[in-house]
């Protein structure tokens, strides 16, 4: 990733934290216990609020980096999607 896509890779990365713990909370189906649940651990995962603050601090640029993304970048932004999907894999089962 360059700097170029920067704000692009935390954008993706805080969409793919915040699918994986949906996830880990729906997979059994939708309770309706899952809502406090799911934003009690919003609340309490320090290391996920840091995700989203950053995915979220600089939104406003990714429409430029998208504008300007290369094929190099958007290569390294697809690979750096698959420890992201095996996550998501392992709060399903």
């Amino acid at each position: 990733m360059t700097e170029g896509s920067k704000e692009l890779q935390e954008l993706i990365d805080g969409l793919m934290a915040l699918s994986c713990k949906i996830a880990k909370h729906l997979k059994d189906g939708f309770q309706w216990h899952d809502i406090p649940n799911l934003m009690r651990e919003f609340q309490e995962d320090k290391e996920f609020s840091e995700i989203m603050k950053k995915a979220f601090s600089g939104i406003s640029m990714v429409p430029v980096e998208v504008k300007n993304l290369g094929v190099s970048d958007g290569v390294a932004l697809s690979v750096s999607v698959i420890p992201w999907v095996q996550k998501l894999i392992d709060e399903l089962k």
